[in-house]
């Protein structure tokens, strides 16, 4: 008896090992390699490396009534949020998948694997930890795991900022030193029309804001968030920060939100602010995109109207990844805009180089730098994107602009960098929603690009060129083109590789939702557009789709359809059939 019982046992084990070596077979089979040259930009002190494992779904097939789910998500929303996404989607969409959880499930798996989490993403539906390479391992044995990539991080240009100036005591003007920065772009006239930014919200992100300045006494904050070290304190912490942690950010935002009479007055002082921390100077590379990406999430929720974001990344990047679609912070941007925020970027200190991620970002507001007498700065970052758009946007003093400074509480000084061109022209923007709270960001990107001084003859020097908020505020949204004949060109080049490109003539309308479809008729990719004032191309980029033949479909709002047919070789390794 006691022999069939050890036999029994033996042949339970054996069959045990046997079931565990299977599973480990099969994930071996599905298991995604990791590539140490792929995540070496993501390497940091000690051997420790910030990925971002992102997920194949959302893990929602448990969940009986998908509608019902969603519907409890929309209860839990900020109202500022809610009204703000109905400019621009329709009610039965303002709540997507964009708004569904990362799996807990998931995220558990990955925990046991030993790394830290660091961020969670709805948007992107991934995490981001911070683990050793044989940690990292473990986790491309989950078939969930869709792929496994580097948290770039980067540096940005410094800002030359002058000898600060103390206190100034100016009686020449209520605007003091800043009075000509916002004068070149008619902000002042707004002001004295009554709008100052009252009732809304812009999100700020930056490396810190030295919040007992002076110029901040009557700044309205309704939130702020340390996403570096995970609490509410955005200004410098003893024995935490370096004593420059926060200067750039309390620059940038005195620009946008300042207010002392006689000394520096912000473009926008009036609005009401969300803050975020999302460097740590202290780095040799102190930006990380994923804390960029979850603060920009976070001020969505809180019912964010404008991002004002003079950071940028280009470290580990090239400017043929610079598409509108590759850099993970262009597409978080891309996301904010479609529901509904408006973005307004910096475009980068580079010059002739070129611009910086998410300046790439599509129906983004990437802004210049020009000095006083409206002449570009050399240091200005030049367009175009890597698929043809033009860049900048549109310009402002960022040559000589007036800032407080973090030195003391009541230290001024002027510096240099299109970081400080950007607050005043989304101040400009905050203008425009104030007095036309109904406008949806490509309402303001059209009245803002279109009234610019050069917007006629865009280039990628100046961009539309310097703003005008006045002639911004006033722009008729509803003038239609006045030729009635209506014209879309065949996709050139076709056959393409990589973009493709359509002529455009005389359209019924500027906002167009276009659509790629395969030959099996399902939808692959899909982008609201609204055209410019005297603009007639619109390029696709194709790279990241496999060779065949597509149609690309321009829906106009009165459903008027035109499809064009176009044949993709990626690499022109494929002949291009319809089968």
């Amino acid at each position: 008896m006691k022999t069939n019982i050890d036999n029994n046992i033996r042949s339970q084990q054996i069959c045990n090992i046997l079931i565990f070596l299977g599973v480990l077979f099969f994930q071996s089979l599905i298991a995604k390699d990791v590539n140490l040259q792929a995540l070496e930009p993501g390497k940091r002190e000690n051997n420790i490396y910030h990925v971002w494992i992102y997920f194949n779904d959302k893990n929602i097939k448990n969940i009986q009534n998908e509608n019902s789910y969603l519907s409890q998500l929309r209860k839990s929303m900020e109202p500022r949020t809610i009204k703000r996404r109905k400019k621009v989607k329709s009610v039965n969409k303002l709540v997507d998948t964009y708004d569904i959880p990362v799996s807990m499930s998931y995220i558990n798996y990955v925990i046991e694997s030993g790394v830290k989490i660091r961020t969670i993403s709805k948007w992107m539906n991934a995490v981001s930890v911070s683990g050793i390479i044989s940690q990292i391992e473990l986790i491309t044995q989950y078939s969930f795991v869709k792929k496994i990539e580097p948290v770039l991080s980067g540096k940005r240009p410094k800002i030359n900022v002058n000898p600060p100036l103390y206190k100034i005591q100016s009686d020449s003007s209520f605007y003091g030193d800043s009075y000509d920065q916002l004068n070149q772009i008619n902000v002042i006239q707004l002001h004295e029309a009554g709008y100052s930014g009252e009732d809304v919200r812009i999100l700020v992100l930056d490396s810190g804001f030295s919040l007992d300045h002076e110029v901040f006494e009557s700044l309205n904050i309704i939130a702020a968030y340390d996403f570096v070290d995970q609490d509410s304190v955005v200004s410098n912490e003893e024995e935490k920060d370096p004593p420059n942690q926060h200067n750039h950010g309390t620059s940038v935002l005195s620009v946008l939100a300042g207010f002392k009479a006689e000394t520096l007055i912000g473009s926008a002082y009036g609005a009401e602010f969300l803050l975020g921390k999302t460097e740590d100077v202290s780095l040799e590379m102190p930006i990380e995109e994923d804390n960029y990406v979850i603060a920009l999430e976070w001020g969505e929720s809180l019912g964010a109207d404008i991002l004002s974001s003079s950071i940028g990344y280009i470290d580990w990047y090239s400017q043929n990844d610079l598409d509108g679609s590759t850099a993970v912070i262009t597409q978080a941007v891309n996301i904010a805009i479609e529901l509904g925020m408006v973005v307004v970027t910096a475009v980068g200190n580079s010059g002739a180089t070129g611009i910086v991620a998410p300046a790439d970002a599509f129906n983004v507001i990437s802004c210049g730098a020009v000095d006083d007498t409206g002449v570009i700065s050399t240091f200005s970052s030049r367009g175009p994107t890597a698929d043809g758009r033009t860049k900048p946007e549109v310009c402002a003093q960022g040559n000589g602009t007036f800032s407080a400074t973090a030195s003391s509480a009541t230290s001024y000084g002027s510096g240099m960098g299109t970081s400080l061109a950007a607050p005043l022209i989304s101040g400009a923007c905050a203008l425009l929603l104030e007095a036309h709270p109904d406008w949806t960001p490509s309402q303001i990107r059209n009245a803002i690009l279109n009234t610019a001084d050069q917007s006629d003859t865009p280039d990628n020097t100046y961009g539309w060129g310097i703003i005008d908020a006045v002639a911004a505020l006033n722009y008729d949204q509803t003038n239609p083109p006045s030729d009635s004949t209506f014209f879309i060109s065949n996709g050139y080049p076709n056959p393409s590789d990589k973009r493709v490109t359509f002529a455009l003539k005389y359209l019924p309308e500027s906002a167009i939702e276009i659509s790629i479809i395969d030959v099996k008729g399902i939808s692959i990719f899909g982008r609201n557009v609204t055209l410019l004032q005297n603009e007639n191309l619109i390029h696709l980029n194709l790279k990241n789709y496999p060779s065949g033949i597509y149609f690309v479909v321009f829906n106009f709002n009165h459903n008027v359809f035109i499809t064009r047919k176009i044949c993709h070789l990626k690499g022109y390794e494929n002949p291009c059939t319809e089968e």
